[in-house]
């Protein structure tokens, strides 16, 4: 989170290694060394179950950005978010997408539904 020019309150996303492919990203000088961090994805994150129930769990109510705001909170309380790097991680998809799936996919990552979300987190942010 930081200040645009005007100085309100806005959400910024970096991405250390963005668009850098692996062999790319393994020849940086830091690839291999454990990095302080502001937020993570649930992509792949692990979390100290405590840590949730202390901070009352995962905001069903977002739709979008919940990764922050759990982040965020996380944060609030002491919490370390750390990217470690030597961990290589595959996801497989043992089940096929198929059509019966389109309703959930459309659900979850419909606009209408992130833009209910983004007042809720930027009330609970107090950016107006």
């Amino acid at each position: 989170m930081g200040r645009d020019n005007s100085g309100e309150l806005k959400l910024r996303a970096h991405h250390r290694l963005d668009n850098v492919s692996l062999p790319d990203a393994e020849r940086t000088e830091d690839h291999d060394i454990a990095l302080k961090h502001d937020y993570f994805e649930y992509h792949c994150v692990l979390i100290a179950a405590e840590a949730m129930r202390v901070v009352g769990g995962h905001d069903e109510h977002l739709m979008v950005h919940e990764h922050l705001d759990s982040s965020l909170r996380l944060k609030a309380i002491g919490g370390k978010i750390t990217f470690e790097p030597k961990p290589h991680v595959m996801y497989t998809a043992l089940v096929p997408f198929v059509d019966r799936d389109w309703p959930y996919f459309l659900y979850r990552w419909s606009s209408s539904k992130a833009e209910i979300s983004k007042p809720s987190l930027r009330g609970k942010l107090g950016i107006p």
